[in-house]
């Protein structure tokens, strides 16, 4: 018995150590780990400066795939795999085919662009569904424009998505729900540059009402 007890406490005291020694090489590991991403973000965002430049200048083909001399959104998704730059440069890319009229391939880079940031985020769902609009998919293009609605209330982009939706509803003859889109925006967003022209696009949607239950009516009588 006097032999066992020393011998389980040394068993604990090195399982112990084992432990501890586990903890620093994970502590150590995350320390280097951190050190990386940061690294990588610093170098992919002074890489993506020029691309960003010939972006805001319009030469979307030049942002995307580069030059010799710097490089293009494309390339930093794939040198910068662990850096949040990688993320953004999706997003750019995005708008960059939707420019080029390459609409699947819009569609493919927004979707990959992730963020916390709900402005971002809904910027990001009405792209995607003007993408689909451009392509003729009204039902996929509103259902990216109801999503860039939901729970946005700033004043300045949420009016742009409800009227997006709107028209879309418009082009499907549905003018009950181009009108609720529309009054959405005079209920919560009054103060919107787009007010003043809500009252042509509630009367113009209220008159196409008004002809569609005249038709109704009209059929009935003649049947």
């Amino acid at each position: 018995m006097t032999k066992t007890v020393p011998y389980l406490s040394m068993k604990r005291v090195k399982c112990i150590i084992i432990l501890l020694l586990v903890s620093m090489a994970t502590g150590v590991s995350y320390s280097i780990w951190c050190s990386y991403l940061k690294d990588q973000d610093r170098l992919a965002n002074s890489e993506m400066f020029p691309a960003v430049y010939q972006f805001e200048a319009g030469n979307y083909d030049n942002a995307l795939h580069g030059e010799e001399a710097y490089a293009g959104f494309l390339d930093i998704t794939q040198k910068y795999k662990h850096s949040k730059t990688r993320n953004l440069a999706h997003f750019y890319a995005g708008i960059c085919y939707l420019q080029q009229a390459n609409y699947e391939q819009a569609i493919c880079y927004f979707e990959q662009f992730k963020t916390g940031d709900s402005i971002l985020k809904a910027r990001a769902a009405s792209l995607i569904g003007d993408a689909y609009l451009e392509q003729g998919d009204h039902k996929q293009a509103l259902k990216y424009y109801r999503q860039a609605t939901e729970g946005n209330h700033n004043a300045e982009y949420a009016p742009i998505y409800w009227t997006k939706a709107a028209r879309v509803y418009e082009l499907q003859e549905d003018y009950e729900e181009a009108l609720k889109c529309y009054k959405m925006i005079t209920q919560y967003h009054y103060q919107s540059s787009y007010y003043p022209d809500l009252k042509k696009h509630i009367n113009r949607v209220q008159e196409k009402i008004q002809h569609v239950e005249q038709g109704k009516t009209t059929d009935k009588k003649i049947h």
